[in-house]
């Protein structure tokens, strides 16, 4: 089995401050045990908003530089992502569903859908759309980046509590599925029993720390109440773990504020390592 880690610290769709690089690269210098491979991003960047997203010719030049990096992956290998915003393992995600076949559920572990367009984000922040442009919907050259679509039948959501208007409409258009923080937190075997009625051969774990409730951790971009524990997320991911393929794993939105915080991201961040490095051959109920 091979493994592929890749470092982007992508922020420029996520603010106009580099506080996102600043974090990876704490947790990337953190993890010394980890050898990652990194995608470079520009530090500092005057950035301004054109086709309806701020920084737009910077996203599209450090998204290319990670689409180069992705193209010679085999089925068999599996990622590993440390961001940067979310929009850091969009191509990720649309390449291992391109090696699976659409085989693959994605678990949305994250207290944002990201399902925006360029004409309904009120932001124009493209971390709030990767998700929507990997199913197939936004700015037609970030699109032509993807490895493949995905479908809404194949998104798990967990945690997702911050939304807005357009992205509700989509989720009940689409039936989407989602677990709030209070059932996983109360049932957290309700996450396993969702994933193994999905029927997909393989999973793809995309974590935004801010999943978390706001208190346990303040190296967040943009909190939000009503999140889970730290505990409640590594019951989640122990449950999952040896239960399913797990073909990649994205942290994403780390913002470093105390070394208590940046504990807390460098412990997840080994725990998706671990994951990846589990047999793969675990048997589907």
């Amino acid at each position: 089995m091979v493994f592929r880690n890749f470092f982007f610290p992508l922020w420029q769709g996520a603010s106009p401050q580099n506080t996102l690089f600043g974090g990876a690269t704490k947790l990337h210098d953190t993890l010394e045990e980890i050898t990652f491979t990194t995608v470079p991003v520009a530090e500092e960047e005057k950035l301004s908003v054109e086709n309806d997203i701020f920084g737009y010719e910077s996203i599209l030049k450090h998204q290319k530089e990670m689409r180069r990096s992705l193209e010679d992956l085999k089925k068999e290998e599996k990622i590993l992502t440390l961001g940067g915003g979310c929009d850091a393992d969009m191509l990720a995600i649309t390449e291992r569903n391109f090696r699976h076949k659409g085989d693959m559920a994605l678990l949305w572990l994250d207290a944002h859908g990201d399902l925006n367009t360029p004409r309904t984000s009120p932001s124009k922040l493209f971390h709030g759309m990767p998700l929507r442009t990997a199913l197939g919907e936004g700015d037609e050259a970030l699109l032509s980046l993807c490895f493949s679509r995905l479908r809404p039948e194949q998104i798990l959501f967990a945690g997702v509590r911050d939304l807005d208007p357009p992205e509700e409409q989509f989720i009940r258009d689409n039936n989407i599925r989602r677990l709030d923080s209070e059932s996983l937190s109360r049932n957290p075997e309700s996450l396993r029993e969702t994933l193994f009625s999905m029927g997909y051969g393989y999973v793809y774990i995309h974590l935004d720390l801010d999943v978390l409730e706001p208190g346990h951790i303040p190296g967040l971009l943009t909190p939000a109440p009503g999140g889970i524990s730290p505990e409640t997320l590594e019951n989640l991911l122990d449950l999952l773990e040896g239960t399913f393929p797990v073909t990649g794993f994205a942290l994403t939105e780390y913002a470093y504020r105390t070394p208590g915080d940046l504990e807390i991201g460098a412990r997840f961040l080994r725990k998706g390592y671990d994951m990846l490095r589990k047999n793969d051959l675990a048997a589907k109920r």
